[in-house]
Parts: C-alpha cells; sequence; structure tokens
C-alpha cells in the first residue's frame, strides 16, 4: 500500500524549551525588583552611617565649650527697706533727664533746705505750722504752706530765680510764679496785698530779695492776712500752672540749721 504524500509542517519547540521561556519571562520580572529593592535599602542607609557620624565629630572637635550660666542673684527681702527704696527720688524723675542739668537732675527736696530762706521777713522755721493736708472747700486738700503775718510784712524771694508769672485770680488774689535756678522746682507765692515797686515778669530775683507783701488777696480772710506757699516740681513742659506737689513745711522747718 502506498501512502499518501502528506506535506510536513515544521516541529514547534520542545517542552524543555518552553520550559525554559516561561521562567525567564516568570523569574526576570521578580529578579529586577529585588535588585531595587537592594539599591533602595542602601540608598536609604547611607546617609545615616556617612553623613551623620562626620557630623558629631566635626562638633566634638571644633566648637568651643559653653560657657557654663552665672548663678542665679539671691531673691531680695521685699519687706526691709533698701538704699535705692527709701532714697527720695531724683528731682528729674519722670521727665526726660536729656532736658535737665546734670546739677538739675540730682537736687532732691532735702538739697533745698540749704537753699532757701523761709519767705517772709520775720518769722523763723520754729513759727511754721504744717497745713499741707488740711482740707479746704469742694473736697480739696491745701497742698501748701500758710504763713501768718500782719500785713504789709515783707514777701522774700525764697531762692534765686527768675519771676516767671504775675497773676490773679479769684481764688488766689494776686500770685508770683518764681523757677528756680535750675528750673525744676516752682515757687509760688499768693494772697499778697502788693507786689514790690517795679516787678515785672522775666526779673531775675536773688534769694531774700523782697518780691512782695503779704495780705488778703483773693479768698483769703481780712482778720488772717498770710502768705500761701507752695513747692511744685516742673514737668518737661516747664508749665508755671502745672507741676508736682511738694511739701514745704519739712523744707522750711530746717532751714539755716
Amino acid at each position: 500500500m502506498v501512502r499518501p504524500n502528506l506535506p510536513r509542517y515544521p516541529r514547534g519547540p520542545g517542552w524543555g524549551h518552553r520550559i525554559g521561556r516561561f521562567l525567564g519571562q516568570a523569574l526576570f520580572p521578580l529578579v529586577f525588583l529585588a535588585l531595587l529593592w537592594i539599591a533602595w535599602s542602601h540608598g536609604e542607609e547611607r546617609p545615616e552611617t556617612v553623613a551623620l557620624a562626620p557630623s558629631v565629630d566635626n562638633r566634638a572637635s571644633t566648637s568651643p565649650p559653653r560657657p557654663s550660666a552665672p548663678p542665679s542673684p539671691p531673691a531680695m527681702d521685699r519687706s526691709k527697706p533698701t538704699a535705692e527704696s527709701s532714697a527720695e527720688p531724683s528731682a528729674g524723675q519722670g521727665t526726660d533727664a536729656s532736658k535737665e542739668t546734670d546739677a538739675a537732675v540730682e537736687k532732691s527736696p532735702r538739697a533745698l533746705e540749704k537753699s532757701l530762706v523761709v519767705p517772709v521777713a520775720g518769722v523763723t522755721p520754729d513759727d511754721l505750722r504744717d497745713s499741707y493736708t488740711d482740707p479746704r472747700s469742694g473736697g480739696r486738700t491745701h497742698l501748701a504752706l500758710d504763713i501768718m503775718a500782719p500785713h504789709g510784712t515783707p514777701v522774700l524771694a525764697v531762692t534765686d530765680g527768675v519771676v516767671q508769672r504775675l497773676f490773679s485770680s479769684a481764688k488766689g488774689g494776686l500770685t508770683i510764679y518764681q523757677f528756680g535756678p535750675d528750673e525744676v522746682y516752682c515757687h509760688y507765692y499768693a494772697h499778697l496785698e502788693r507786689y514790690a515797686d517795679g516787678l515785672k515778669e522775666g526779673d531775675v530775683i536773688r534769694r531774700g530779695q523782697v518780691i512782695g507783701y503779704v495780705g488778703s488777696s483773693g479768698n483769703a480772710s481780712e482778720d488772717a492776712p498770710h502768705l500761701h506757699f507752695s513747692i511744685s516740681r516742673l514737668g518737661p513742659e516747664k508749665r508755671w500752672w502745672k507741676g508736682e506737689p511738694i511739701n514745704p513745711y519739712p523744707i522750711l522747718s530746717r532751714v539755716d540749721r
């Protein structure tokens, strides 16, 4: 029997070839991913071991040692007075010190004792009475010193200075505002009977000079003529009508002693 001459087809790859190709296609991505993971993990670890370690060594070798903090001062016992807390305030306190001379800033009310006189002729420090805190009408406080004397008794400039203002008011009557030599304090004389002849604003006056006469002008009683005298510490604006009141009694009661 004769076999028919059938066409011959090329044989496909064998099973071994197919298995190798399958393994190659399946394992290649896994191997590639494993290599990427190894490279990434080494890249993350390297900065920690290479960059950080030298920085610690550099700081230890090049930075100077830090000085230790100074010990804190002991707490102050506020119940005990100190030299600063018990001292009287300076004349420049609360103002612009650059606008005052050194002498003016350092002056205090106690320093005035050596430069002032009792501003009424014939009156001694022993004759004075402290009326600074006496009550007045309308709930006011006196904030001044009344120096009793007969009508026409000469009123003296309490210190050297300048006549800043001659003024008349319903309460004070005839008054004089005098600035001291350093323009730190203003001295106020009120209830005058009249001014000294020729006295005018801007006059330079001397300690003990007659500038007026005791009277009862303003709201003072005719039966009790006296000089109403006050001292105030001027502010930086140098306003004759405005200042910080100071009790004249402790100052005038110790002059010439």
